[in-house]
């Protein structure tokens, strides 16, 4: 990436590919088109933001969303340095510079220079120092955000990072952050931890004496390898689906010993501590039927509710009354026929079926609509759950 290929991606939106190609090479064109394609996938996860910063394909994939990344680092003091010691393309690194200083560290110079211009898109005086750069001109503490390309993990081996002079306190055992890489070098998904760069056992070893530090994980890791690696444990959900497991350690870790956090826009997040309590099970729908946040479910805090479980599908719990939380949606009972009598059912209310949900029933959403097509005008909910080998059926309406 040079000079000229940020001009033909200054270019692309109002040139054809041709006209790209020919105003600035080839090469620079593919660029840049690559880039607006990534800038428009990217906008889920940075919103507008995303118009202005660069990514790789392999890096955006694995980037943490600003709206998660915000939660990460409100987690840590305002003002206070925090290391991130994986930062790739910037995610969680633009979000902890919006709060306070971050020291980024990037093995990869090539990405540390795209993670450079992204974080030159937040409104805070940014400086780029490579590891063995010229660190004579880094004393101001106007700057927010220092990019270190190196391995942090040997950083915290040594306990002595090699930061630049009067830009932060010394290593002291202080706030950090890490985003271990699932990916191999050829961009396969890895799938044993131990795999993973840096090895989160020994992440979580070297992290265990700090103030506070979290270390971002799968959560579709098993609870007694999340477990073995101590702390605290949250899953977290955004927009209807649990995306992370994070291990928090350190000396002013206060949190719950497993936790779920369910993050809305605008709100305080919803906390819901796993529960110990026996979770009941019924195999007949109540009033109402809860469909809980997925993070809830793994974290096991299905139990917290006081509500039993709806036949053998986790995260449907049922009760008399609508009980709203804002850790599961509601849906009133309005019927619970038979398969086979679900068409008569529906004619019966004048209503038909818009949505099917179900958990651990595999059915094929298509297929069961179009079998309960009806010329009714009602709207209803069509919950499947199972009971045993049978598969059972509530009709429903959203309640709140």
């Amino acid at each position: 990436m040079n000079l000229l290929h940020i001009e033909a991606l200054a270019d692309a939106p109002s040139l054809t590919p041709k006209q790209l190609a020919t105003k600035h090479g080839d090469e620079a064109a593919r660029w840049a088109l690559m880039q607006l394609d990534l800038r428009k996938r990217a906008t889920k996860k940075f919103g507008d933001l995303a118009n202005k910063m660069l990514f790789e394909r392999e890096a955006l994939e694995q980037a943490t969303s600003l709206a998660v990344a915000r939660y990460h680092a409100s987690q840590f003091p305002q003002g206070a340095p925090v290391i991130d010691l994986t930062a790739g393309l910037g995610g969680d690194t633009l979000a902890l510079a919006e709060r306070g200083p971050v020291i980024a560290y990037e093995t990869d110079p090539a990405r540390a220079h795209v993670l450079d211009h992204n974080l030159n898109q937040l409104p805070y005086e940014q400086t780029h120092w490579g590891s063995t750069s010229d660190n004579s001109a880094n004393d101001s503490e106007d700057r927010t955000a220092h990019i270190i390309i190196g391995d942090g993990a040997t950083h915290l081996i040594n306990k002595s990072p090699d930061l630049p002079k009067g830009a932060y306190p010394a290593w002291g055992g202080g706030y950090l952050w890490a985003d271990p890489d699932r990916r191999s070098d050829t961009g396969r998904r890895l799938t044993k931890p131990e795999d993973y760069t840096p090895n989160p056992t020994d992440l979580a070893a070297k992290l265990k004496d700090s103030k506070l530090a979290g270390i971002k994980l799968s959560p579709l890791l098993p609870d007694d390898y999340l477990e073995s690696l101590g702390g605290s444990l949250e899953f977290i959900s955004h927009q209807g689906e649990c995306l992370e497991a994070i291990i928090w350690l350190g000396t002013e870790n206060t949190k719950p010993k497993r936790q779920a956090v369910i993050l809305h826009a605008n709100q305080e997040p919803t906390r819901i501590e796993a529960s110990i309590e026996y979770l009941q099970t019924t195999d007949t729908p109540k009033s109402f039927i809860h469909d809980c946040d997925p993070a809830v479910v793994r974290a096991h805090c299905l139990g917290t509710f006081g509500h039993p479980q709806l036949g053998d599908s986790p995260g449907y719990l049922t009760s008399y009354d609508p009980a709203p939380c804002p850790a599961y949606k509601t849906y009133k009972v309005i019927a619970s026929p038979t398969k086979n009598q679900l068409k008569a059912e529906l004619q019966r209310l004048g209503g038909k079926v818009f949505e099917l949900k179900q958990r651990g029933t595999n059915l094929d959403p298509s297929k069961i609509l179009k079998e309960l097509k009806t010329n009714g005008d009602l709207p209803f909910s069509l919950i499947a759950f199972r009971v045993g080998n049978s598969i059972r059926y509530a009709l429903t309406e959203r309640f709140g």
